[in-house]
C-alpha cells in the first residue's frame, strides 16, 4: 500500500514496505577485527536455528499473504498450501530442517514466476565500526572490489561488481555509525565463476576518519571471497542471498604521543608511545589505484586529513 502511495518506497529489494531479505529472520552475526594480532573474522553462535524456512510469493506482500482469497494463496506454489504443509509434517528438529528445504525450493520456483526486474534475491549487511579502545568511528567509508593475488585490483571484475551487486547504502537518523547496505545477489553464481576462472579474490575495504587531529585509523582490508580457501564444517559465506549479517568492525587506532587514553577498569592515565613511521596504507590500493589511473595520476601518497564516507 505504502508503495502505490509513495512509489519512491517500491525499491529493489522490497515488496514497497519491508526490505526482504529482513523479513526472513535468517540473521547471522560475525565480528571482523583488524587489530594488530591479524585480521580475524568470528561468526557468532546460533542461539535459535541455523536455518529458519523462508519463501517468497509471486504476486504478494507483507500484507496480502494472509488473505486466502487472493490469487494463488492455495496453489502448490502458494503461502497457504506451505503453511498447511509445515503445520502437519513437523514435528521435531529433524522435520523442521527438512521443511527448511521444502520453503528453499519453493522460493526459487516462485522467483521464476516474477516479472525479471523482481527475480534477484538481496542480502543486507548491518555495520558497526569501532576502535581498539572501544571508540566508535562515526565516519568510514565501505568499498567491495576485486583483486589479484598479487594485490592489484582487477579492473574488469570490479566494474562487474559494481554493475551487478552495489546497492543503497542508509546512515542511521541517529546513530550515523550504524549503516545498512543492499546488496543484490542477482549474479552471485556468475560472480563466483569468474572469480575462480581469473583466481581472483573479492575484498572489503574499511576506511575511518577521525574527528581527532592526533587519531587516525588504518585502512583495514579482508579477503571477503578466495575460491581456493578452504571454509571450515558449517562455516556461513558472507555472501548469502535472502539474509541479514550484521557485523561488528573493530579498526586498528593510530594517534599521537601527546594524546591521552583513560584505560582498564581502575580508570588509570596511560600516555601510549607510538612510533610515527609512515603507515603502509598510505599509498593508493584498491579502488584508490584504479580511480588515480583513470585519471593519469600516479601512485601515491594519500591525503589522510580528506574523509571517505559513502552516503
Amino acid at each position: 500500500m505504502e508503495a502505490k502511495l509513495l512509489p519512491q518506497r517500491a525499491k529493489p529489494g522490497t515488496d514497497g514496505t519491508v526490505r526482504i531479505p529482513g523479513t526472513s529472520l535468517n540473521t547471522r552475526g560475525c565480528s571482523l577485527d583488524f587489530r594488530e594480532s591479524g585480521t580475524k573474522l568470528v561468526w557468532w553462535d546460533h542461539t535459535k536455528y541455523d536455518d529458519i524456512p523462508f519463501a517468497v510469493f509471486a504476486g504478494f506482500n507483507h500484507g496480502n499473504i494472509i488473505n486466502p482469497k487472493q490469487e494463488g494463496f492455495a496453489s502448490t506454489h502458494g503461502p497457504g498450501t506451505l503453511a498447511v504443509d509445515g503445520l502437519r509434517t513437523v514435528t521435531d528438529l529433524a522435520s523442521y530442517s527438512q521443511m527448511a528445504q521444502t520453503f528453499t525450493a519453493t522460493c526459487e520456483q516462485n522467483y521464476t514466476l516474477m516479472p525479471k526486474e523482481r527475480r534477484d534475491a538481496y542480502q543486507q549487511f548491518f555495520f558497526r565500526v569501532r576502535d581498539d579502545v572501544d571508540t566508535i568511528v562515526e565516519d568510514y567509508y565501505i568499498d567491495f572490489y576485486v583483486a589479484t593475488r598479487d594485490g592489484r585490483a582487477h579492473r574488469e571484475l570490479t566494474v562487474f561488481f559494481d554493475e551487478h551487486f552495489e546497492g543503497h547504502v542508509t546512515r542511521h537518523s541517529k546513530e550515523p555509525f550504524h549503516r545498512v547496505f543492499m546488496m543484490n545477489c542477482g549474479e552471485l553464481h556468475e560472480f563466483w565463476d569468474r572469480l575462480i576462472a581469473e583466481d581472483a579474490l573479492l575484498m572489503l575495504e574499511i576506511t575511518g576518519t577521525s574527528t581527532l587531529p592526533d587519531v587516525r585509523y588504518e585502512t583495514s582490508r579482508f579477503v571477503a571471497f578466495d575460491p581456493k580457501a578452504n571454509r571450515r564444517p558449517n562455516e556461513p559465506k558472507l555472501l548469502q542471498p535472502n539474509t541479514t549479517t550484521l557485523v561488528d568492525v573493530v579498526l586498528n587506532r593510530r594517534q599521537a604521543d601527546k594524546l591521552l587514553v583513560v584505560k582498564d577498569n581502575a580508570l588509570v592515565p596511560v600516555v601510549e608511545r607510538l612510533l610515527q613511521t609512515t603507515p603502509a596504507d598510505a599509498f593508493l590500493s584498491g579502488r584508490a589505484a584504479l580511480v588515480a589511473e583513470e585519471k593519469g595520476t600516479a601512485r601515491g601518497r594519500i591525503d589522510e586529513s580528506s574523509g571517505r564516507s559513502r552516503t
